[in-house]
């Protein structure tokens, strides 16, 4: 069982030297530096995030060091240039990058560029995303984690309802605890902490055995999420998530119809 991987909220994509602006992408030669893992806000700073970035004091960089090092550090020292598409001020090149599924395996990807003030800025982020961050500020990181967190929770709950009708399958139409689902190999064992889930999980087992509840409650309420979430079984057997703003407190159940 591979092990729960916390979307990270940045896409992948290589980022240019800062000290090499160029007319267009070829001058940057047929390779691109990486910035390193300890430079991911100079990396940024050469993405349409950077009005997100910018803003951002040290505590709040440090806040958001995971995900910002996971993108710096994802890019390789070496990036070789296979093609490229210049029209006027935006351009298109093709480069093998790590693959984002597999680290280990490379791919051809593109990475679209703007150039503004004679710099290419990578299109890191899309047109709706890019007027999000002219709007939010470094507030869009905040708000982007809470959303992200928020998805995988009611993701997580689903998945927890397809391994207790696998176990069920194999023990007698009964179903288990967290770590019993952990320990059948159909959960990964970070399900147990919210380091990297931003969630609180917790199963609520009745007393034959035969029925559960599920609940994601954020582990810091208005920080790592918003909403909690629960899972509830019906009376057919089929598995519901559902979700509100409960100031940080878990769902309650609702009596089966």
């Amino acid at each position: 069982m591979r092990p729960l991987r916390r979307k990270s909220l940045l896409s992948r994509k290589a980022r240019p030297s800062r000290s090499r602006p160029a007319a267009r992408p070829t001058r940057y030669g047929r390779s691109i530096s990486s910035c390193g893992r300890k430079k991911f806000r100079d990396a940024l700073f050469l993405t349409n995030l950077r009005p997100a970035i910018e803003s951002l004091n040290e505590m709040e960089l440090k806040d958001f060091a995971l995900d910002f090092e996971a993108v710096a550090g994802s890019i390789p020292t070496e990036i070789e240039i296979n093609g490229e598409i210049v029209s006027g001020d935006n351009a298109t090149v093709t480069a093998n990058l790590p693959d984002p599924d597999d680290d280990r395996q490379y791919k051809l990807q593109k990475i679209e560029l703007k150039r503004v003030d004679g710099v290419w800025i990578i299109q890191t982020a899309d047109a709706q995303a890019e007027e999000r961050i002219r709007k939010e500020g470094k507030n869009y990181f905040y708000n982007l984690r809470i959303e992200t967190h928020e998805e995988e929770a009611k993701i997580m709950l689903e998945r927890i309802a397809k391994a207790q009708v696998a176990y069920a399958i194999q023990h007698d139409n009964t179903v288990a605890d967290l770590n019993g689902l952990i320990t059948a190999g159909l959960l990964p064992p970070d399900i147990t902490s919210s380091a990297s889930t931003g969630y609180n999980y917790a199963l609520n087992i009745a007393e034959n055995k035969k029925r559960y509840t599920a609940t994601a409650t954020p582990a810091e309420y208005g920080r790592s999420g918003k909403r909690s979430f629960i899972l509830e079984i019906d009376k057919a057997g089929l598995p519901h998530v559902r979700g509100r703003d409960n100031k940080g407190k878990p769902l309650e159940p609702e009596p089966v119809k």
